[in-house]
This record gives C-alpha cells, structure tokens and sequence, in this order.
C-alpha cells in the first residue's frame, strides 16, 4: 500500500509538468547513474508520454527528478541537500524575481533549470527522506557540462553569477526585515567543512605537497601551501572568526564548478549557460563563488591571461544591477572587492579548492563506509591522478603569484 502511494504521489508531481490540455499516459525513469550521489541527492531523468484530448499522436515531456539518497550513510553526511534545494526553488528564487519586478527591474533569473513541482514529504509538511524536486531536464534542451570553461563560456557564467549576487545585496540593503523573512530564513547556517579530522587534513596535506613538487616553483611554495592549508583548517573549525564582510555578503551558490553548470553551444559558440545543484546553498562572501569557480573549473591559460578582464567585467555587472534597482553603489568600489576576494581566498578558499577540486578531478575510490565520516571524508575518498594533482599544482602556483598564502 506504501509503494503504491508513493507512485500516486508522484505521478502527481509529473502532472504538474504537462502542458495544459495533455494528460499523461505513462512514463519511465532513468536514474543518472554515472553522476552518482550528488551530496546526498540522487538524480533521475523522466520522459512522460502525453496525449492531447482528440488527438491520437503521443508527445514527449522531459523531466528531471531529484531524491534523497537511501544511503543511510550519505544521508548523515549531507542531512539538508535537497532540503536546501527545494527552498531555492520554491521560496528563494520567486523571492528574488518578486524584489526585480516590484523594483522596475528587467534582469531575468533565466539560468536555472524551469522548476515544476515538489513535495517534502508522503506524510506532513516536514522535510524527510521522501522528498523530491521535479525541475526542466537540462539535457535535453541542448545543455551539456564541460571539461572546462572557455573564455566567452566563462563572461557567460559570471555575467549570470553577478546578477545571482547583486539582487540579494539589493534586496537587502532596500527592505532588510523582508530580505530576512523570504530570505534569509532558508539558508542554512552550517559552516561547510566545521568538522574536520586530524586525517583529513593529512591525507589533503599529502595530496597537495604531490601536486606542489611538480615543479620547482611549486616546491619553494611548500611551506606556504602547508601553512595556508592548515590556517584555513582553523578557520572553518573555529567557533570565534572573523566572517567575510557583511557589504558583501548575499546568497552564494558555495559550489559552482563544471559539475554545477551547464552549458548550451550553438556553432560551437556558448548562447547560454545555467546553474544546477542547489544543495550548498548559503549565504556568505560573493567573492568564494567568483575565487571558486574561477580556480576550479576555468581553462587555466584561459585565467592566467584574463583573471583580471573577468573580475572587472563581473564588477560592472554587478554595479549595473544594483543601479538597474536603485540601490547605492558608493560602498562597492572594484577597489574593495579585489580586497573581499584577497582576504576570501586566503582565509577559505585555498582549502576549499582543495578538497573540491580533489573530488572533482580524482578517480573516485570505492572504500568501506565509516560511521565517524564527515562531509571532508567523503570528498577525499579520491584517487588523485595526473589531471587532479596538475590542476592542484596550477592552483597552487596562481595562489602563490597572488600571494594569497
């Protein structure tokens, strides 16, 4: 009886993505097997076969469908993940959308996949295990990921960053109570990375000290990298720290790389790019998503030579939506976001790189699960190769050069 209400429930949810005057005649699932368990959410593709009233000829709905994982142990690891996601799309996006319209803006929030429906549980109101999210199969519209980002690939991502960022900064600074009531309330206050072991931070150490010695400009960076690594350590644990500043703070995406972003090409020209997995979502610095997905996901010769052309462009983005929506701009001078980014990057970033780029490079190694595991654990269970530990090393140098440790 329990399963069979659960497929009542959820053919519910599909009906939600038909077009009107279509019903759904049957549909199939197919699990992404080959992203595996996205932060303790699962993804499942969905094609709906429908039929339009009068007409014989079946049409094709394309849907994707995100679950909690039924990993117990992947569940006490990342609790909220879809939780997180499902408030993105059903509280604060329309929030964000709602702010343009009453302002007069005409930016569009257009780079995230269409969202349909969702349900937090079988049973109440209350999150649990039997929630999911129903939103836009990206796939199948022409988006793909990318082993990396291009120039004009990245202009793309961070023009729709800046904006992602400028509207809660707005919001904020215009009606605070309202941006902490639609806002505000659903963002998780979990620090990533809090709880992290004496191992961790070795089995990261030695990882990086491989990728440091692939050059000799590396290996003189050594005791930097160590000393960096192990004060972002105490940074992310500590109860007592000094947060990114508040002028910059608005809602970040706190995992933005190749595996959060898909692209659309047309001619091999990138037309249009759009955000995924929300289940990261916090609210802290602009600068971690900016640093982040600079450093983890860009074409590294593509950032040596345009680093700079790429903060001052998403610097004029960013001030021109907060003109757009007459907030004061006085405060956010490219002066002081270059200072925002120094300081981000110094006191998180280099370690949050680390780890990311570890488990976004590495070759996953299949390992007993341990009930003592944190978030940390599960990303270093990696093999780094030849691409991760070059990509580390690459890191390493550009952080080295910025004197960012």
């Amino acid at each position: 009886m329990e399963g069979e209400r659960e497929a009542n429930e959820l053919e519910k949810l599909l009906e939600c993505a038909i077009p009107p005057g279509n019903q759904m005649v049957d549909y199939s699932l197919n699990p992404l097997v080959k992203f595996g368990e996205d932060y303790g959410v699962v993804s499942i593709n969905t094609e709906i076969l429908t039929q339009n009233s009068g007409k014989e000829t079946l049409e094709k709905v394309n849907v994707t469908i995100k679950a909690c994982t039924k990993s117990g142990r992947i569940q006490r690891i990342f609790p909220n993940g879809l939780e997180i996601e499902i408030l993105f799309y059903k509280n604060i996006l329309p929030a964000m959308k709602q702010f343009v319209v009453d302002r007069g803006g005409c930016r569009l929030l257009d780079f995230f996949p269409k969202f349909h429906a969702a349900r937090n549980s079988l049973k109440s109101d209350m999150f649990d295990e039997d929630a999911i999210l129903l939103i836009e199969n990206v796939e199948e519209n022409g988006f793909r990921a990318t082993s990396d980002f291009d120039f004009e690939t990245t202009k793309n991502i961070i023009r729709d960053l800046a904006i992602f960022h400028a509207i809660p900064i707005a919001f904020k600074s215009i009606n605070f109570d309202k941006f902490n009531a639609e806002i505000m309330s659903h963002l998780q206050h979990k620090r990533m990375f809090k709880n992290i072991s004496q191992k961790s931070e070795n089995e990261l150490l030695d990882v990086a000290i491989k990728a440091a010695q692939l050059s000799p400009e590396g290996e003189d960076l050594l005791p930097r990298v160590v000393k960096s690594i192990s004060g972002n350590v105490l940074y992310f644990s500590s109860d007592h720290l000094t947060t990114e500043s508040e002028q910059f703070s608005t809602v970040i995406h706190n995992n933005l790389c190749l595996s959060s972003v898909v692209t659309k090409f047309e001619n091999d020209v990138p037309v249009q790019s759009k955000f995924i997995s929300f289940n990261m979502l916090e609210y802290g610095s602009l600068a971690r998503d900016l640093v982040f997905v600079l450093l983890s996901s860009v074409n590294i010769d593509v950032l040596k030579e345009s680093y700079f052309e790429f903060v001052t462009y998403y610097y004029n983005i960013f001030i021109s939506v907060l003109m757009e929506l007459n907030c004061d701009t006085h405060q956010f001078t490219l002066e002081l976001l270059h200072e925002e980014i120094n300081f981000v990057a110094s006191k998180m970033e280099f370690f949050h790189l680390m780890v990311v780029t570890s488990h976004l490079y590495g070759q996953r190694k299949e390992v007993e699960p341990n009930e003592d595991d944190t978030e940390i654990d599960y990303f270093l269970q990696v093999e780094p190769n030849e691409r991760c530990l070059q990509r580390i090393h690459e890191i390493i140098l550009f952080f080295g050069k910025k004197c960012w440790i």
